[in-house]
């Protein structure tokens, strides 16, 4: 691994108050609520605006800083977007759907930070992924790589086909969703090296319902496959360092 930075870690799919508080106090960079009636995770404006709250409020009364507060739009009309943004208080949204529909509430949301989520099918290819990407980048978005499944929008729990996005991934700035959870999260962060791991079933204890202490063994286990790599990484520069210099007979023999 030759990351410098750890991955952020973004707790997506929140349903309510306590999940809210929760996430803050398991340490996550990002919070995500999906805004998209009809989903399973879809959370209603008022239910939002209060868990908007109660993120900032938790954070300060623990000492912590304040998670990024994302809210998950797609497949709506563009009036709607702008009123859940402009009422809810969300710091960014989080394109799921078509490109098209997409660049759409992009377009009426300008000046909104972005995050786009790109669904990866098995038949993806690594060129059209990057021309995708690029085309978001140059708006502005983050990106991060979901499974594609028939009929969702993400948070199915669905591993990615990691070798479409391998070769993107090893720019470092790109972030990764589908079928992460505590027990491999560090293994793949440690393999692809993506600049942020999203999750959403992989903390629950059942379909919809976080679990606190999955929440905190996930962004436990994110945080400990950059250390113990920083470990690694160190140690070996170590060695190098204090290997003996051959002296000039030995360098010439």
């Amino acid at each position: 691994m030759n990351r410098r930075t750890p991955p952020t870690v973004k707790l997506c799919g929140l349903r309510g108050t306590d999940d809210a508080r929760a996430a803050v106090l398991a340490g996550a960079d990002l919070v995500g609520i999906v805004l998209v009636p009809g989903t399973r995770r879809y959370v209603p404006p008022p239910t939002a605006a209060a868990m908007v709250r109660i993120v900032r409020e938790a954070a300060a009364e623990a000492g912590r800083f304040t998670p990024e507060i994302v809210g998950v739009v797609g497949q709506m009309s563009l009036a709607v977007a702008t009123q859940l943004v402009a009422t809810i208080g969300i710091d960014t949204i989080q394109l799921v759907g078509e490109d098209d529909e997409c660049e759409r509430i992009a377009d009426a949301l300008a000046g909104t930070p972005i995050i786009r989520s790109i669904a990866v099918d098995e038949d993806a290819t690594t060129e059209d992924l990057r021309a995708r990407t690029v085309a978001w980048e140059q708006r502005g978005a983050r990106i991060v790589y979901d499974a594609a499944i028939a009929g969702e929008l993400g948070g199915t729990g669905h591993r990615i086909a990691a070798g479409a996005v391998r070769p993107l991934l090893e720019a470092g700035r790109y972030g990764l969703a589908g079928g992460l959870d505590p027990d491999n999260v560090a293994t793949i962060i440690r393999d692809l090296e993506p600049a942020m791991v999203d999750v959403s079933s992989g903390i629950e204890s059942h379909a919809g319902h976080k679990d606190l202490e999955l929440m905190r063994a996930f962004v436990a286990a994110a945080r400990a496959a950059y250390v113990d790599d920083l470990a690694t990484a160190f140690f070996a520069d170590e060695a190098t360092m204090t290997q003996p210099t051959p002296t000039e007979t030995e360098a010439t023999s």
